[in-house]
């Protein structure tokens, strides 16, 4: 809307943004309202960085299919606004831009090292530096061996900026997408650029979601520039040209390998080990066949309730049974909780007692574990036998009823079911 109103006298410019700006913060706040009260973010500050840039291979298997389409494009565009002006802005962009985010994160590199010496060492630790000197010398050595990745999303966004704020060299007014396209480019090159030098400090200490995030984004702008830049960047005669322009959907060509190679790859050529199945637990049919019994039988018998399992980290095994089977868990991927409770407080100590009610000898501090969160249901399995040793099963039947027997697997329930086995 700025951009299409750039026209108008100032004040009127400025009026009408701030109108609409006040209009759509207004609605998107008032729309988002039940949400604020409880929000709370893991975002801890921005933090500078120093020691992990991208390498150009890696860059350009990320974003080689849009960026380099949507880089031919600007150039081809901008070609003719490249004077001494246009050089100046895209020098400007291409070189200033990197420098001064280097500038930036090396002084906030400072402020941290000043304010939080303890975060300021473990880095150095991290980045395998003994000293400052040292740590200097290693991130000096870094920066210039992938420097080209940052130099070449700030000539991206230099050439969107030329075709944008620089007039053409003859009278012939581009369509007015153009300029929406290279806004497109421009702020995707820049979402990319952003992480190189700061991200935003949350639980894991490093650049990791940052990258997803800004990453998700610059995907969809950069895509999307490029879906426009190959139409209109199209060979039209059989010339040296239009010889070049063809090449541009080299990247493109090459990049829908992935989707046919990785879809032969996951279903294993169409011949999954366990058939063509939208049943999203049948691999444990043949991976845990016990546990996939036990998980049957759960969920033809057992109305409800809480059950008790093993305790383990994200995007594993463990949790199988509550997923599985839509029985609440005392506690299934602890650290996952953490990222999206933003804390260990609300855990307490379950992890702990969960531990405890696995490995202890006494019934009663079993039982008051019990009782304590609400279980209904103990499982003991091959997993729980392993993380949890040496695991005491005895004492469960001292208050518990067996109601669930098959192989290693067994269930404890508080009170009989009528289709107990």
């Amino acid at each position: 809307l700025g951009w299409q109103a750039r026209g108008q006298a100032w004040r009127s410019w400025a009026r009408q943004m701030a109108l609409t700006i006040a209009a759509l913060g207004t609605a998107a706040f008032l729309l988002y309202l039940p949400w604020y009260p409880t929000f709370t973010s893991q975002a801890a500050g921005i933090l500078p960085n120093l020691t992990f840039p991208t390498r150009v291979p890696h860059l350009i298997v990320m974003f080689g299919t849009a960026l380099i389409p949507v880089a031919a494009w600007l150039i081809w565009r901008a070609r003719g606004r490249l004077d001494r002006s246009g050089i100046r802005l895209l020098l400007a962009c291409a070189l200033g831009l990197p420098v001064a985010l280097l500038l930036a994160s090396w002084l906030l590199g400072a402020l941290v090292s000043f304010l939080d010496p303890a975060l300021f060492a473990q880095g150095l630790q991290e980045f395998g530096a003994a000293t400052f000197a040292e740590a200097a010398h290693a991130v000096l050595l870094r920066r210039l061996l992938t420097a080209p990745t940052s130099l070449m999303l700030g000539a991206v966004a230099g050439l969107a900026a030329v075709l944008l704020f620089r007039p053409p060299a003859v009278a012939d007014e581009p369509p007015s997408v153009q300029p929406f396209v290279a806004g497109m480019a421009a702020i995707g090159a820049l979402l990319v650029l952003a992480p190189e030098f700061v991200y935003l400090r949350d639980l894991f200490g490093t650049r990791m979601n940052t990258i997803f995030k800004f990453y998700f984004a610059a995907w969809i702008l950069l895509g999307l520039a490029a879906a426009y830049a190959v139409v209109d960047f199209q060979p039209r005669r059989a010339r040296a040209a239009g010889i070049l322009r063809a090449v541009v959907l080299v990247p493109m060509i090459l990049g829908l390998a992935y989707p046919l190679l990785a879809t032969w790859t996951k279903t294993s050529g169409f011949q999954p080990a366990q058939g063509a199945t939208l049943d999203g637990i049948a691999h444990l049919a043949q991976d845990h066949p016990e546990d996939y019994a036990a998980i049957q039988w759960i969920q033809a018998n057992v109305p409800g309730g809480v059950v008790a399992e093993a305790v383990g980290g994200s995007y594993t095994e463990f949790a199988r049974i509550s997923a599985h089977t839509g029985l609440q868990s005392v506690l299934g991927w602890d650290f996952h909780e953490v990222q999206w409770r933003n804390g260990v407080e609300g855990q307490g100590s379950r992890r702990d007692d969960l531990q405890t009610l696995y490995v202890t000898r006494e019934a009663a501090q079993a039982e008051e574990i019990v009782r304590r969160y609400a279980i209904d249901y103990v499982y003991v399995g091959p997993l729980e036998r392993r993380t949890y040793q040496p695991l005491i099963e005895e004492k469960f039947a001292a208050f518990m009823v067996p109601v669930y027997t098959g192989g290693e697997v067994t269930i404890y329930a508080r009170s009989p079911l009528g289709g107990g086995l």
